[in-house]
């Protein structure tokens, strides 16, 4: 989703006025942000709790 609203934003509307090109760029920030916010390998969740765990061990 976050590629075809990038080829949308970037492609398809390069001549046309931000205001006409406004709708994929949104959609294509709000895709970004659920990918980074939400579940999975490469979430910012994923990686903040990966960092805190190696902190907490190796404080031991």
């Amino acid at each position: 989703m976050m590629f075809g609203m990038l080829v949308a934003f970037m492609m398809v509307g390069a001549g046309q006025p931000f205001s006409e090109r406004e709708l994929p760029f949104i959609y294509l920030i709000l895709f970004l942000l659920m990918f980074l916010a939400g579940p999975g390998k490469y979430s910012l969740d994923y990686w903040i709790g990966t960092k805190l765990e190696e902190n907490k061990l190796s404080r031991y």
